[in-house]
């Protein structure tokens, strides 16, 4: 049994490419807007926990640091004298 269509047509689909009504252009359109718009709001979502868990992260190393190398009594006694606060 041979078969008539090419290898790159597929069966039961005529080559002839028909244009779509006003209606259903409308009704695409539409579809595009609405996936564009969902999809814009899903990656706006998942940056900001993206950066909410680093932001996290940062502090609990950042704490975690803290914790293993406490900061010493005359660790930054070496800038006093630089440090001017305004009401000298």
């Amino acid at each position: 049994m041979e078969s008539t269509n090419s290898p790159k047509e597929k069966p039961g689909i005529s080559g002839q490419v028909r244009l779509l009504t006003p209606s259903e252009t409308e009704s695409l359109l539409r579809d595009m807007r609405e996936s564009s718009a969902w999809m814009r709001a899903e990656l706006k979502r998942q940056r900001e926990q993206k950066e909410a868990r680093g932001t996290i992260l940062a502090e609990q190393r950042h704490r975690r640091g803290y914790e293993q190398h406490p900061v010493g009594m005359d660790e930054f006694s070496v800038w006093e004298n630089e440090q001017v606060w305004g009401d000298e």
